[in-house]
């Protein structure tokens, strides 16, 4: 790969410049084309620090989302048995609710039936002191 192209334009280089020859522009060509490698290759490996500088930014990044994330879903689950708690103690007082609303009725249905209880009374009552009366009259009527 690039390494070998490397080896090959350093080598051909090198024999240019043993040669002695006049080809000064094999031997110019040559260099450019080894320092544009050598470039390439530099900008590459900066390239790849700044990507492995990247990756491990995102690596840290997606860490202390999830850490983020599982804190939250901690304080959700908190939050939801702190709900069900709460419901589950309205449900409570629901059921203490009825329980009042049951003896409320119970209470109301037995003043109802001692109302009822105090109006036979006091019909029986105004039935006695009507047959207290009649028998009044009977005893003054046999007395005269």
């Amino acid at each position: 790969g690039k390494e070998a192209d490397l080896e090959e334009l350093r080598k051909r280089l090198g024999e240019a410049e043993k040669s002695g020859d006049s080809r000064d522009a094999e031997v110019a060509e040559l260099q450019k084309k080894l320092g544009l490698e050598e470039l390439s290759k530099k900008l590459e490996a900066e390239e790849g620090a700044k990507m492995k500088a990247q990756l491990d930014a995102l690596r840290k990044q997606l860490e202390d989302s999830e850490a983020e994330s599982r804190r939250r879903g901690e304080e959700l689950e908190v939050r939801v048995a702190e709900l069900k708690a709460a419901r589950l103690e309205s449900e409570g007082k629901g059921e203490e609710l009825e329980d009042l609303r049951a003896q409320l009725a119970d209470a109301k249905e037995e003043a109802r039936v001692l109302e009822d209880q105090t109006a036979k009374t006091g019909e029986l009552d105004e039935v006695l002191a009507a047959l207290r009366r009649e028998v009044a009259e009977k005893e003054g009527e046999l007395q005269a």
